[in-house]
């Protein structure tokens, strides 16, 4: 028995094949079924085909023959199994074989295991030292060979199993070539090929063979395949074999030869040199060389010439047929014979070089033959010869043998020596040449003195035996002299035989001599006795094993056969076993015929022999074994082989034997068969007689839809199964009953099987029920049948009775017109739903009835109500709509008309059901009617009617601060107004956001379409998030998501906190995601179920791919929510997604068509009409019933919405004066103007606002512009207009976009348009997008254009022109201007454009490119950027600096809380580091950019360590930004302030950044903003601005205080003139300063709609509703003196309190007084807190009359600060706040720390000591009156004091005034004196200082004049002379101080004193210390020095001439007292 799993295997397996595909990658599945089946699985590994499996065990011996004794099926497919060795996978198994002789060639291995394998073929043999490998061509064979036993020559062989690589073969291999010339076979060879298709790469002769290459090594494949049979030529027939690389020689075929080595010599030599010639069996003889050549002889006369020299001609082709004949027998040894020349080296080849040249052919060492020998030569004169040739070796014998010669020497011959020497001596006899070669060792001895009757066969026994000799090639007895001559095969056997001796044979000693025959022929010739006839015997070759076993057992029964025909012979097998070897006896060799007779007794007896084989089933291999050891037969041959049996013997054992073997595979077979039953017998089977199935072992399995059983089991076993079958459903009971359709569809359904079983349910578990359909045999429709089977009889009675009463059935007639409108109505649609489901019926409609078919008693009631309903049907029903609001109306002023109308309806038999009012205005108020046809129709008629009289009135309430309370307090009084008015009012709140103002956002349905697969869609319009129902809301998320824009945005403001805050915990949460990542959120207050969020990317990230992600998530939404009812879809055209309207449509539609589901209905929401177009488009292509709502027109008209999307700004900006922004028709505005862009030829025709003014105004329109054409690009028309809203309408003539300066000329004639409505006096004018629509220019660059042309043309002509109405049609394009307009709103509240002339180095504005960069002077948390940076500490503390505070101010507690929650994470910010929050609270920015700079005093590295580090911090945030795809971000001055760093330290990195970043050209960032608070630090850095890119023609537009002020836009990314900044600002004229500061709130507005039925009474009830908010709105004014006081950070802190509060405030220092407007109780509120706040200044500026601030400058001189700082310096010092102050003082940046007292300079590092010192009182003039004090007893600050014109002082007062006023008429109306005490000290101090600084000299004083505005005199009078609010942009001629006049009449000048309301004019007479002066210089900022030496040491005063000066500006603020205020006027 042979095992599966062979013993040679190493790693034991299985492999299956044809595995289905679903188990193609599964493994975990093989591994279970396989353990199931065998046994544990160590390890399955799928193959690269994915058809096949290995599968490894953990005990392969027993698991495997378990596996491989079953079939298998894996997911009802079918599978191979086989055993295999996996670690063989791949590799071809070999034997490898040791231990055999060393004598044993490769052809000896390949014939001993081809013969023991039958024949199987060799692939090869190869020979490795003492191992061997022989490769099968079947690999099974060496498995069974590796596990026999071997042996060969008696030697027992070591044989195992090996593995290695398989070799592919890569050479075509061509054998059976003739003889011919090398390169004439490989150009016919090669030729041959590609005449059959096959085109060689390369090819090759070698030894005969042909070695062909191929590029590809399929074609050495197909040829193997399938081999040519087309001879070369003639009838030769090549045949093909193929090798591998690894088998060519090491040096490959390349390196050999192509043609056979034959030289010619050179014309003076004539002598060819012949090498590659194999010596043969005795050497290459000159007679084998004589047919190529003439001759060989030597020329005596000719010492010089050769032996081999031939004739002075050579055949040529004698030597070409040499040539092949030589090369075709060549073996690798060759031979060379060389021409001998004179004095030439010869080579030598030695005798041992011979003997180890070839190892089947040895020499001997001291043995040559000659020969050429003659008849006549002498022996004794040949020895001679040759001794003296061998050079003292003696010749010992010499034997002549014809023409050839043997000779013998004494030594070893050196055989090279010897060649040569006979050269250079010839032995000539008859002239012939002799010819030397060295003896082969002879391979044949010759044995004398044998036995007589001896026969060859003995002989060669005996000399084959290994102790003897050893193989035998043949041998010649020779009979009559006693001898035989026996050839050996190889040289060593006859060494063997010759060194023993004696040789005994059959007890004879014999002779055994060396034999050596020199005969031409080879051979020895027999002598004539040895031709007689003599028997030797006959071989039988044998067949196979079986006849071997049969002659083995029946050898007896021959011998006797033989000696029945006297043939007598012995019989026996020789040693190899093969071969049956038959020798004749003695007594017969006298029988002629001894062979034939034989013969046929042989044939005879092989008659009766039989061989069989049986093939053996898995299942029956065991019993057949069994059954063969229990008859252990003697005579038969039994071989039991993997799979099958073979028996041989005689004819009837074996026959006997096959016959039962047969039988016992046919009982143990398993077999499958098929049994047909209906469908009902096998549930009946299957219910009822499994049981007893249990004692037959059989499988089976029943298929229903096939109505077969399949069993699997023996013969015995499935006979039994069959019976049982019969029997048991012969017992059976079967009861039918027909049904009616109806009561078959409804029986047969899941609930009508459920009632069915219900009712049967006692015998249910005895009872099998089955419906059916039967087929008419008649063709007149199918029957159909319910059948009950049971073993009881009783049980399918029962069931058929039940079944009666289940399957009742009535009919109702009913007309056929009554039939039609049923089948329409959808009440009856749902009536029939809803009867169906409640009583379990079917209610089906037939041609004239309605036929009822279920439950007998449901039937009936069924039938009640059918008839009731269609009873009520006899009448119509109308149904009227109304909107809510509408319907409150008409009930309040229509309730006796409706009663009317209801009685009316009474008498015509005409229902009218009115309902209740409501307000809920999300469903519409229906009122229903039934009745006649004509009477409802009259009904319907006067309800619409009333319904027309409802007026809806809208209106708007601007944004007024607190409006959302002030309308929340107001709502009882606005319910008596509609109780009063008879009216509805209903209102919405919309915030100002972004300056665009958002409408309505209710829903407007547009259109339904219904898909093939079920879905519903509906089209919708509106807010998507405010949307009303009871399904799933999708949100599109992209994978960024911002929560400030698009959906998300309006899903936050409708969802609330809830809403947010775990959407933001879930994407925390889930990290990063995928495209189609799905999860859910708290829905927070949407009307909804459920809330779902699907991530998809946005277009420009998507890409091509965008459509199919966003087609797959559409896919993935509708698979999850199937069966949820309906699903809100958002618009992902919007941002961030911006798909196209296309694309979306085409991905949602094919996503709809694609799922197939019947239960969802789909509400999408569409942002444009063009995404319905689309959408509408693809319905229609893929046939969408498609059906539109009458609203379609109205979804995004701008009538629908309740007020226009108007762009306006909550704060007091110019812009807003005179510019306004709507989203509507141009046509219904009220202006004077309209502009309208048209084309050269004016055709009215082209364009859409063209073809709206033609439709308009008619044809007249058209021919007043004809007469005007054809005109240029840029050139404007000015037409009249008719039936318009307007005067005049502007044509302006636009070229195409992208045609040779279109830009250019788009300006110019904006331009002309202006400058023509200019000339005819329009005041305002309506301004459509021109050039977007038809002319192809793109939306923002339009509106920049439109924009900056209209702000140019205000501020250059600001009294022609008064408004510009911007009125946008197209929604999108509204959004872009809304953008750009808003972008000029936020960039500061008076933005005033450049000049024309540009102010950069950049061209105009159409040209620019990449970011842009500018300085503004506010507060940063008011900036509108995408972005604002935060300068903050390591655990952002938002309370610890000044940028920080504003931020959170703005922002709220959300920011600290975020900012909380980073740092409880474990997040530090780190230095150079950012961390980037989302914006809250009112901040306007999307993002907020943390960042911590370290403080100055806590550096560790150097500051320029630290400009490096803040430049990356800026560099970071910069490129940060523009990845997030930001437009704009604003900076904060890094480092000034409490860090403590100066703005040389500072400014530098900065701009170096901006610069770096603007070089890259960023992709989204176009605006960078640097916002500086302080007003001082503010000049400085826009004077390292304009040195940095070199600006200097720059004007400068306003001053830069706080909120007003922004630098000129530079554009980075271009080369700039200069890279480095000084170390220290030079001196430069000031920047004039205003005062005025603007603080305000965006506060929202309210929209109206009045429903009445009168206009009047709608305007009189708004009129009601603005008096009553006016009333609650209240304007309260601050005048006081501290307000002069107030600096930027107070400013700041009351535009905080206005937030808070939810009001208006508008701050004016220069006045001294705060408005605030907004609710009655929030101005109150903030009023104290403001009152709080003056209340700190003013008790710092009481201070600072007993005391005062005092410095020690350079030069030793002790100072008093300037007020202002003094006032600063006492705030700190009394609140104790701020310890550190940083201050700008003349121009200086100083820190004071008020601990240590002490002052820094920023820029030299010096430390000055500060003091603060009680006052001295000073000497206050004599005139002067004592201080009146206020209400609380504290003096004033300031007080004036009227003079009387009589009184000395006025004369003396006006003295100077007078004499200079000398070319005017005035009128002196007053004079006043100005007392205030601790200004007059200060400027006596100041006094005192520079006479210290003189050294006691007297300064010089002036009494000098200075002109002021009315609002300016308090704030002067109480502050003194402040240089920040002096000298505009024009006044700073000398410098940037405060001017004094030497003339009053220079003062009275209007610019310098303007006059009031009454015509009274302001002139201050006042004191100058004047000091030194020098002639200043346009914008110095600070005095020169006094000495270059000493640049601290400067001139107090500068003038306009310095020998007469008639300007003075002082430079010092307390340098000038104003002691008299003169009120004059001037006269005509």
């Amino acid at each position: 028995e042979r095992c599966v799993v062979h013993p040679a295997w190493k790693k034991p397996g299985i492999i299956v094949k044809g595995l289905p595909t679903e188990a193609a990658n599964d493994e975990e599945l093989l591994s279970n079924y396989f353990e199931a089946k065998g046994g544990d699985v160590r390890e399955v590994v799928i193959l690269q085909d994915q058809q096949s499996a290995t599968v490894e065990f953990e005990d392969p011996l027993s698991s495997i023959p378990r596996v491989l004794s079953r079939q298998h099926s894996i997911r009802k497919c079918s599978v191979k199994v086989e055993a295999v060795d996996l670690g063989a996978q791949g590799k071809i198994p070999y034997l490898l074989v040791r231990g055999f002789p060393s004598f044993a060639s490769e052809e000896v291995l390949a014939e001993h295991f081809s013969e023991l394998t039958d024949g199987e073929g060799i692939k090869s043999v190869e020979i490795k030292g003492a191992e061997a490998h022989v490769v099968f061509s079947n690999p099974e064979v060496a498995l069974a060979q590796s596990s026999r036993e071997h042996k060969l020559f008696h030697r027992q062989l070591k044989v195992e199993l090996g593995y290695k690589e398989q070799e592919v073969a890569t050479l075509l291999v061509v054998s059976g070539l003739p003889s011919w010339p090398p390169s004439t076979l490989k150009q016919s060879l090669e030729a041959y090929l590609n005449n059959l298709g096959f085109q060689p790469d390369s090819c090759n002769i070698i030894a005969g063979r042909g070695y062909v290459n191929f590029t590809e090594p399929s074609v050495v494949e197909r040829i193997m395949k399938d081999p040519p049979d087309a001879p070369l030529i003639g009838k030769t027939r090549l045949t093909f074999s193929t090798i591998s690389s690894s088998q060519l020689p090491a040096e490959g075929i390349t390196d050999l030869p192509q043609s056979p080595p034959i030289n010619i010599a050179s014309p003076e030599q004539q002598s060819p040199v012949v090498e590659g010639i194999s010596p043969g069996r005795y050497g290459v003889s000159p007679q084998q060389l004589s047919p190529s050549f003439y001759s060989f002889n030597t020329r005596k006369d000719d010492p010089n010439t050769s032996v081999l020299s031939p004739p002075s001609m050579v055949n040529q082709q004698a030597m070409s047929g040499m040539q092949s004949s030589l090369w075709a027998s060549a073996t690798p040894q060759t031979f060379s014979f060389p021409t001998p020349t004179v004095g030439r080296a010869q080579e030598t080849l030695n005798v041992e070089d011979l003997e180890t040249t070839d190892s089947d052919c040895t020499f001997v060492k001291n043995k040559v033959l000659v020969e050429g020998l003659t008849g006549d030569i002498q022996k004794l004169e040949l020895k001679l010869y040759l001794e003296s040739l061998a050079e003292k070796n003696s010749c010992t014998q010499l034997e002549l043998h014809g023409s050839t010669a043997v000779a013998t020497f004494e030594k070893t011959l050196d055989f090279g020596t010897l060649v040569h020497n006979s050269r250079l001596k010839p032995f000539e006899l008859n002239n012939q040449a002799l010819f030397l070669s060295p003896v082969q060792f002879p391979d044949t001895v010759i044995a004398s003195g044998l036995p007589p009757n001896i026969s060859e066969y003995a002989i060669k026994m005996y000399f084959e035996k290994p102790s003897v000799g050893g193989p035998v090639d043949r041998v010649t007895l020779i009979p009559d002299e006693g001898k035989a001559i026996i050839k050996f095969k190889n040289q060593q056997s006859v060494q063997k035989v010759l060194s023993k001796s004696p040789h005994l044979l059959d007890d004879t000693s014999i002779e055994v001599e060396e034999y050596c025959d020199l005969a031409s022929s080879g051979e020895v010739s027999a002598s004539p006795a040895a031709s007689t006839k003599h028997i030797w015997g006959v071989q039988k070759r044998k067949q196979n094993d079986t006849e071997f076993f049969y002659l083995e057992s029946t050898m007896e029964e021959l011998t006797l056969k033989l000696e029945a025909t006297e043939a007598e012979a012995t019989l026996e097998y020789d040693q190899s076993g093969k071969w049956l070897v038959i020798r004749p006896l003695l007594d017969a060799s006298s029988l002629s015929n001894w062979e034939e007779v034989v013969e046929n007794t042989i044939t005879n007896h092989f008659q009766d022999f039989k061989e069989m084989e049986v093939l053996l089933p898995v299942e029956s291999k065991n019993l057949v074994l069994d059954y063969i050891q229990s008859i252990s037969p003697d005579k038969i041959y039994l071989s039991v082989p993997s799979d099958s049996l073979i028996i041989a013997g005689r004819k009837h054992d074996v026959e006997k034997i096959h016959h039962e073997v047969n039988s016992i595979i046919d009982n143990a077979t398993t077999r499958t068969r098929q049994f047909q039953f209906p469908t009902k017998k096998l549930k009946c089977f299957h219910k009822f007689f499994l049981n007893d199935l249990k004692m037959l072992s059989v499988d089976y399995c029943i298929d229903l839809s096939e109505e077969t059983i399949t069993a699997n089991g023996n013969k015995a076993s499935l006979q039994a199964f069959e019976k049982l079958l019969n029997e048991k459903l012969g017992k059976v009971f079967e009861k039918n009953d027909l049904l009616s359709p109806q009561a078959y569809a409804l029986l047969s359904s899941e609930g009508g099987r459920g009632m069915l079983e219900s009712s049967l349910a006692k015998v249910i578990s005895d009872l099998v029920y089955h419906f059916e359909r039967v087929p008419s045999a008649l063709g007149e429709g199918d029957s159909y049948e319910v059948s009950f089977l049971s073993p009881k009889q009783a049980v399918c009675v029962t069931a058929i009775s039940h079944m009666k009463k289940l399957s009742a059935s009535e009919s109702i007639s009913i007309p056929l017109r009554q039939l039609r409108v049923c089948m329409k109505n959808v009440e009856w649609t749902q009536l029939k739903e809803e009867l169906c489901s409640q009583h379990f019926v079917s209610i089906e409609m037939q041609t004239d009835s309605v036929a009822i078919t279920g439950e007998k008693c449901a039937v009936k009631s069924v039938s009640k109500l059918v008839e009731n309903f269609l009873h009520a049907q006899s009448s119509k029903s109308s149904v009227v709509q109304y909107h809510p609001c509408e319907w409150q109306v008409i009930n309040r002023n229509f309730s006796a008309e409706l009663l009317r109308i209801q009685s009316k309806a009474k008498e015509t038999r005409v229902a009218i059901e009115f309902p209740r009012e409501t307000r809920d205005s999300t469903n519409p108020v229906q009122v229903a009617i039934r009745g006649d046809q004509d009477s409802i129709h009259n009904v319907v008629e006067q309800l619409n009617k009333l319904k027309k009289k409802v007026l809806p009135k809208d209106y708007k309430v601007k944004g007024i601060p607190g409006l959302p309370h002030v309308l929340e307090s107001m709502r009882s009084s606005l319910y008596d107004m509609e109780l009063k008015s008879r009216v509805v009012i209903t209102y919405e709140i919309v915030e100002e956001e972004e300056g665009i103002q958002s409408g309505t956002e209710s829903s407007i349905k547009i259109c339904e379409a219904k898909a093939p697969s079920g879905f519903e869609v509906m089209l919708y319009s509106g807010n998507f998030a405010k949307h009303s129902f009871g399904g799933t809301m999708l949100n599109f998320l992209s994978h960024h998501p911002s929560y400030s824009i698009g959906n998300l945005k309006s899903l936050i403001s409708a969802g609330g906190t809830d809403l947010e805050t775990d959407l933001q915990r879930r994407i925390k949460q889930m990290g990063s995601f995928n495209d189609c990542t799905l999860f859910q959120s708290n829905k927070g207050q949407l009307k909804c179920n459920k809330l779902l969020h699907i991530v998809i990317p946005t277009w420009g990230r998507a890409g091509k791919d965008g459509a199919s992600v966003l087609k797959d998530a559409f896919k993935l939404v509708f698979r999850a929510c199937r069966g949820h009812g309906s699903i809100v879809i958002p618009p992902a055209t919007v941002k961030p997604f911006n798909y196209p309207s296309d694309t979306f449509a085409a991905s949602f539609t094919e996503a709809v068509v694609d799922s197939q589901a019947s239960n969802i209905n789909l509400v999408v929401y569409v942002e444009d009409q063009e995404s319905v177009d689309k959408l509408e488009s693809h319905f229609a292509a893929h046939t969408f019933t498609l059906k539109h709502s009458s609203q379609k027109d109205n979804a995004f008209s701008t009538s629908h919405q309740p007020s226009r999307s108007v762009v306006t700004k909550a704060v007091s900006s110019p812009l807003t004066s005179y510019i306004t922004l709507v989203q509507g028709d141009m046509l219904q505005e009220n202006v004077d103007a309209y502009i309208n862009s048209t084309n050269e030829s004016l055709d009215l025709s082209q364009g859409t606002v063209s073809k709206a003014l033609l439709k308009t105004c008619g044809s007249d329109l058209q021919d007043e512009c004809k007469a005007y054409a054809p005109l240029k690009p840029g050139a404007v028309v000015i037409t009249s207009a008719k039936n318009l809203k307007c005067s005049h309408i502007l044509h302006v003539v636009l070229p195409n976009h992208g045609t040779k300066g279109s830009n250019k000329i788009f300006r110019q004639a904006i331009q002309n348009v202006f400058r023509s409505a200019e000339s005819q006096g329009i005041k305002s004018i309506a301004i459509p997008s021109l050039g977007v629509a038809g002319l192809g220019y793109p939306p923002d660059f339009s509106a920049q254009v439109l924009f900056e042309e209209v702000i140019t043309f205000h501020n250059q002509y600001p009294k022609t022109i008064q408004k510009f109405h911007f009125v946008i049609y197209d929604k999108a394009v509204f959004q872009i201007f809304s953008k750009e307009y808003a972008s000029h709103l936020s960039d500061s509240s008076t933005k005033v454009l450049p000049e024309r002339a540009p102010t950069k180095p950049s061209s105009s504005a159409d040209d620019s490119v990449g970011a842009k960069l500018c300085i503004a002077c506010c507060n940063i948390a008011d900036e509108s950027t995408d972005v604002i940076v935060n300068t903050t500490t390591k655990d952002m503390n938002l309370s610890q600096n000044a940028v920080s505070k504003a931020l959170a101010t703005k922002a709220g507690p959300s920011l600290q809380r975020i900012c909380n929650q980073l740092i409880d994470s474990g997040l530090s910010l780190e230095e150079g580091k950012i961390v980037a929050t989302k914006a809250c609270g009112q901040l306007r920015c999307k993002k907020v950019l943390h960042a911590h700079v370290p403080p100055k005093v806590n550096l560790t590295s150097t500051v320029p360590e630290f400009q490096v580090l803040l430049e990356k911090i800026i560099t970071d945030c910069l490129i940060k930004a523009d990845s997030e795809s930001f437009s704009s971000i604003s900076f904060p001055a890094f480092g000034i302030g409490q860090a403590g760093y100066s703005l040389d330290e500072i400014a530098q990195p900065m701009l170096n950044a901006f610069s770096k970043f603007g070089e890259t050209h960023p992709k989204s960032i176009k605006t960078i903003r640097t916002v500086v608070l302080d007003q001082s630090q503010c000049r400085g850095f826009y004077e390292y601005f304009c040195k940095y890119f070199n600006i200097q023609d720059a004007a400068h537009p306003v001053s830069p205080t706080p909120g007003s002020w922004q630098s000129p836009d530079v554009s980075l990314g271009t080369k700039r003139a200069s890279a480095s900044l000084p170390t220290a600002p030079q001196a430069a004229a000031s920047i004039p300063e205003t005062a005025v500061s603007t603080t305000a709130i965006a506060n929202p507005s309210a929209y109206f709609k009045i429903y009445t039925v009168s206009s009047q009474v709608a305007l009189d009830v708004f009129s009601g509703i603005q008096r009553e908010i006016d009333s609650k709105i209240v304007k309260v004014t601050i005048e006081r003196y501290e307000v002069g006081f107030l600096m930027p950070d107070d400013i700041e802190e009351i535009s905080q309190i206005a937030v808070e509060h939810t009001m208006e405030v508008d701050v004016d220092p220069q006045v001294n007084t705060i408005t605030m407007r907004g609710v009655k109780e929030c101005v109150n509120a903030a009023k104290a807190d403001i009152i709080i706040l003056l209340g700190s200044i003013e008790k710092a500026i009481i201070s600072l009359q007993n005391w005062e601030w005092k410095v020690v400058d350079d030069s030793g001189s002790v100072k008093i600060h300037p007020h202002d700082v003094s006032l600063k310096l006492e705030r700190a010092h009394l609140q104790k706040e701020a310890r550190i102050l940083q201050l700008a003082i003349d121009g200086e940046e100083v820190l004071i720390d008020l601990e240590k007292k002490q002052e820094t300079c920023k820029s030299s590092g010096k430390i000055r000591e500060v003091s603060r010192v009680k006052r001295t009182e000073p000497n206050l003039p004599t005139e002067w009156e004592e201080q009146p004090k206020d209400k609380g007893g504290r003096p004033l600050i300031c007080h004036f004091v009227e003079l009387q014109k009589d009184c000395p002082e006025y004369k003396d007062a006006i003295k100077d005034f007078e004499a200079t006023m000398t070319r005017l008429k005035y009128s002196i109306e007053k004079v006043e004196r100005i007392q205030n005490p601790m200004q007059y000290g200060s400027y006596c101090q100041m006094r005192d200082n520079l006479t210290l600084k003189y050294q006691g000299t007297k300064v010089p004083e002036s009494r000098v004049f200075h002109g002021t505005k009315p609002d300016s005199i308090k704030s002067i009078a109480h502050t003194g002379f402040n240089r920040n609010f002096a000298a505009d942009a024009n006044a700073a001629y000398y410098g940037r101080g405060v001017y004094f006049a030497v003339s009053a009449l220079y003062s009275a000048q209007d610019k310098y004193s303007n006059p009031d309301a009454s015509g009274n004019k302001y002139i201050f007479v006042c004191d100058l210390l004047v000091g030194k002066y020098t002639r200043g210089k346009n914008q110095m900022k600070l005095a020169p020095p006094l000495d270059d030496n000493n640049p601290h040491e400067l001139y107090d005063t500068l003038v306009d001439d310095e020998k007469n000066p008639t300007i003075y500006v002082a430079m010092t603020d307390g340098q000038a007292y104003p002691h008299y205020l003169v009120t004059f006027k001037l006269l005509k």
